[in-house]
C-alpha cells in the first residue's frame, strides 16, 4: 500500500512525499533497507527525483525529490551487500537519475544540495571498485560538459555551474577529470563575464571554489584565466556574488603565488574584510554557495 502511495495511487505530491519520507526512515536500519530494494522501493526513490527535477520550481515536488534522495541514500548506506548495492547504482544510472540529480542541483538552498552530494556519494561509493565506478565517472564528465556548453539560458547556465560544483565534491577522480578538460574550465570562466548575472556567476564562483581543492588544480584554473574574472566578482557584484568569488579567489591565492600576488596587488585582504561584513549584514551567506575545506558538507 505504501509503494502504491509512493507512485502517486493515493492522490497528491504530499501522500506521495510522506510514503516515500516513511521509507526512507525504514531503510536506516540494515535489514529493512534490504527488504525495502526487494519491493522496489530504490525504483520509487528514482521516480521522486526524476519527478523533482521536472519542475523544481515547485515546492511540492522539491520536497517528493529530497525525500526520495535521503531513502536512495539510506538504502544504499545500510545494504550490506556489495551486490545489492552494485544493482541499486546501475538502476539508478539505467533510469537517468543522475541527470534527475544534476537538473536539482541550482536550486537555492543547502539543505537540496546537501541531500544531492549524499546520494551521489551514496550511490558512486556502493559501486565499490568496479568497472561500474569507472563507467559512472567516465559517463558524468561528457554530460556536465555537455550541459554547461549547450546551456542558453540564465537558469540553464545557474543549473548547470551548480551541478558540477556538488558533484565536484562527491569524488575525487570526478573532480580530476572535470580539472583535465579545458573546454569545461573555460566555460566556466566564461560565465565570470559581467553579461550574465548574479546568479550564473555566483554558481560559476562556487563551482571553482570546490575545484581549487589542490596545487595542481588551482595551477589549471589560474591557468584558465580564471583569477582574472574572479578577481573582477569580488571587486563589482552583489553580496552572494562576491562571497562565492571571494571564498575561490582565497583558495586559489592559498594555492596558487600568481593568483596570490594578483589579489595582494588589489587589496584582496580588504577586499575579503568588506564581504564578510556586507554578506553578514545582508544575510546572503547561504546562496553564495560556499565551501570550507576539500570535503565540506554543503548543509548550512
Amino acid at each position: 500500500a505504501m509503494l502504491h502511495c509512493a507512485g502517486g495511487g493515493c492522490g497528491g505530491v504530499s501522500s506521495r512525499t510522506k510514503a516515500v519520507a516513511i521509507a526512507g526512515r525504514m531503510a536506516r536500519e540494515t535489514s529493512r533497507a534490504l527488504r525495502l530494494v526487494e519491493g522496489a522501493w530504490d525504483v520509487a526513490a528514482v521516480e521522486a527525483i526524476r519527478f523533482a527535477s521536472e519542475d523544481d520550481t515547485d515546492h511540492g515536488r522539491r520536497t517528493l525529490g529530497m525525500a526520495g534522495m535521503e531513502l536512495i541514500t539510506c538504502m544504499m548506506s545500510n545494504v550490506m551487500s556489495g551486490d545489492v548495492q552494485l544493482q541499486v547504482a546501475r538502476g539508478f544510472s539505467k533510469a537517468r537519475g543522475f541527470q534527475a540529480l544534476r537538473g536539482l542541483a541550482g536550486v537555492p538552498g543547502g539543505l537540496m544540495r546537501a541531500r544531492i552530494l549524499a546520494a551521489f556519494k551514496a550511490l558512486l561509493d556502493g559501486c565499490g571498485s568496479s568497472s561500474d565506478r569507472e563507467t559512472l565517472v567516465d559517463n558524468i564528465v561528457p554530460a556536465i560538459k555537455m550541459d554547461l556548453l549547450n546551456a542558453s539560458t540564465p537558469k540553464e547556465r545557474t543549473r548547470a555551474a551548480a551541478s558540477l560544483g556538488v558533484i565536484a565534491q562527491a569524488q575525487q577522480e570526478l573532480r580530476a577529470q572535470l580539472l583535465g578538460n579545458t573546454a569545461v574550465l573555460g566555460a566556466l570562466v566564461a560565465l565570470l563575464g559581467s553579461e550574465h548575472p548574479a546568479s550564473v556567476r555566483t554558481a560559476a564562483s562556487g563551482a571553482l571554489a570546490v575545484l581549487a581543492a589542490k596545487k595542481e588544480g588551482a595551477l589549471k584554473i589560474v591557468d584558465a584565466g580564471a583569477a582574472d574574472g574572479l578577481l573582477f566578482v569580488t571587486l563589482d557584484g552583489s553580496a552572494a556574488e562576491r562571497a562565492a568569488a571571494g571564498v575561490a579567489m582565497a583558495k586559489l591565492s592559498a594555492l596558487n603565488e600568481d593568483a596570490r600576488e594578483l589579489f595582494v596587488e588589489h587589496g584582496g585582504v580588504a577586499i575579503l574584510l568588506d564581504i564578510a561584513v556586507k554578506g553578514a549584514a545582508s544575510g546572503d551567506g547561504d546562496e553564495a554557495h560556499v565551501e570550507e575545506g576539500e570535503d565540506a558538507s554543503l548543509a548550512t
